[in-house]
């Protein structure tokens, strides 16, 4: 993607009765840039983790790598050709699977579905029945592919989904919160199965999901945008040193009590209390863990327990918006 822009008309809404009376005959509309000059390249074989929140522009952003949006400016390539203008060629060669909208056919069992998917990208019998036992078996379905699909439970119907995605063998994987609702079990067996695909196949995979551990767990690369801009590209260790530098001295106390007198001796840290634990959060560019705990023990009576808690990504991404939003 090359400076890419997408921008949407949305009428504006008229708070006055004079303005409601005069939009029905002249309607007044604003442009909100939804992706904005946004640039990246993805390679071959990588595994991407693509996140931000709710309207940051990362389903609009996916929706034109597949082909179904046309960027109001800016060039975008897939597989080295326009996905929009090479639509039904470029879908050939990839795989979708959006998490919130169904591609079963909801009455029908899911064979039926994978048949069809077979007539439709033109693969061979011989080979689509050797693809299919493959990714019937390592996802574990071989009891549900001739029940019903709406008899089935949601992170079933997602193991068919992804099935379905994948019959055609695409060299590019889009997922769009391909594990939300489901439970811990399937959602291991899902991105067990996303780790595979890209380790032995070399298929590229863009993910996009609001579980983080998802990203954790499967991407070494996390692109993070917000209002359409990417506002950090790197990988997650990168993203750790230079964002995760707060961490967590937790101290479990022998009894519960009252709120201890704790003298930090005027240093920089958050204090917090609850029941018998105390918290302290401090920056590790400021402090070494060794002499914060050390204060801990000369000042402090009734340990029982002391353990560190560093951030997670969920902590430091929520970190990273909160920052921008005060600078902006």
């Amino acid at each position: 993607m090359e400076s890419v822009v997408k921008t949407y008309k949305v009428q504006q809404r008229e708070k006055s009765i004079i303005g409601v009376v005069k939009s029905f005959f002249t309607k007044n509309y604003k442009e909100i840039n939804a992706v904005n000059n946004l640039s990246l390249t993805i390679n071959k074989g990588e595994l991407v983790g693509y996140i931000g929140v709710n309207g940051a522009g990362k389903s609009t952003t996916i929706k034109m790598l597949v082909g179904i949006l046309v960027p109001t400016k800016g060039k975008i390539s897939v597989l080295g050709k326009d996905p929009h203008k090479h639509r039904k060629e470029i879908a050939k060669r990839i795989g979708v699977v959006f998490g919130q909208r169904s591609q079963l056919i909801w009455d029908l069992p899911p064979i039926d579905t994978f048949d069809l998917f077979s007539k439709i990208y033109e693969i061979p019998n011989e080979k689509y029945r050797s693809r299919l036992k493959y990714l019937v078996e390592h996802m574990e379905i071989e009891d549900i592919i001739h029940v019903p699909v709406r008899k089935l439970s949601l992170g079933q119907r997602m193991c068919c989904e992804i099935v379905a995605s994948l019959l055609h063998n695409p060299e590019i994987l889009f997922f769009d919160e391909p594990t939300i609702g489901l439970d811990v079990f399937n959602k291991e067996k899902v991105r067990n199965f996303i780790k595979k695909l890209n380790k032995e196949f070399g298929t590229t995979v863009i993910l996009t999901s609001h579980d983080l551990s998802d990203i954790e767990n499967l991407c070494r690369r996390i692109i993070i945008i917000d209002k359409g801009s990417i506002i950090f590209d790197g990988t997650i260790e990168d993203l750790k040193t230079k964002y995760g530098t707060k961490s967590t001295i937790k101290i479990e106390l022998i009894e519960k009590s009252k709120p201890v007198d704790f003298d930090c001796n005027d240093i920089e840290v958050e204090i917090d209390y609850n029941n018998n634990f105390l918290y302290i959060r401090y920056s590790k560019r400021m402090y070494r863990t060794t002499d914060l705990i050390n204060l801990v023990i000369q000042n402090l009576d009734g340990i029982k327990d002391i353990s560190i808690i560093e951030n997670n990504l969920e902590d430091i991404v929520k970190e990273i918006y909160l920052n921008k939003h005060r600078r902006d």
